[in-house]
């Protein structure tokens, strides 16, 4: 099985419980607000980030608000790093699509929000404007809207990554203009596109921290 291959194999199998992290069931008598699935960023697995704060203290953040949480493994995780950046290099449609078809695939309940970091804010943009059920709203921190932007990315035609204007759901974006990671400029015109609820931070880089998590959890309780 080539590549690309095992890139949709996985987009399918990563709706198995070995493919989403964690998730505690939420009780029937709790408020159930919806489905929130969650994209990480670059360097790091589903597991890897489900355990490390303050990413541990946002997945349960929004648990107890009553939310079904799903952090889907990425598709790539199948082939590794290497081959992962190769086929992103080669074709980013073909990654773009594997993300889209995991998401389809997903078992979803009631109104479904992305959240997205980072990379993962780019995932999740992505989804929104290619899948077949079209999410209720985004909620986006430092999202790398413009891939070029990044140093590794900086000489690959990411075209197919950037048609990012069809979203019409909520959307909440938050960037930091000293982010030197992403940038910020594509996020802040993107959220005035969609009429984004908006935050921006001046002093805090590429980072998540604490104040952050309880920032978008004030949005998320909003929602619920």
């Amino acid at each position: 099985m080539n590549a690309l291959a095992k890139l949709a194999a996985a987009a399918i199998g990563a709706v198995t419980l070995t493919g989403c992290l964690p998730l505690t069931p939420t009780p029937e008598a709790a408020r159930h607000p919806g489905t929130m699935v969650v994209y990480h960023g670059l360097g790091t697995t589903a597991a890897e980030f489900t355990a490390t704060e303050p990413y541990a203290s946002l997945i349960d953040g929004l648990e107890a608000q009553g939310w079904d949480v799903i952090v889907p493994a990425y598709p790539s995780e199948a082939v590794g790093d290497a081959m992962a950046a190769n086929i992103l290099a080669a074709d980013p449609a073909a990654l773009r699509d594997a993300w889209v078809n995991q998401y389809d695939h997903l078992a979803l309940h009631g109104p479904v929000y992305l959240l997205g970091i980072s990379w993962g804010g780019l995932v999740a943009t992505n989804i929104a404007t290619h899948a077949n059920h079209t999410p209720d709203g985004l909620v986006l921190h430092l999202p790398a809207l413009d891939p070029n932007y990044l140093t590794e990315f900086a000489t690959v035609d990411m075209s197919a990554l950037t048609d990012l204007a069809g979203f019409h759901g909520t959307a909440y974006v938050s960037w930091a203009t000293d982010d030197t990671r992403v940038g910020y400029s594509t996020a802040a015109a993107m959220a005035g596109v969609w009429g984004a609820t908006t935050r921006e931070y001046v002093t805090l880089g590429h980072t998540t921290n604490d104040a952050v998590v309880a920032d978008l959890l004030a949005y998320t309780k909003g929602l619920a």
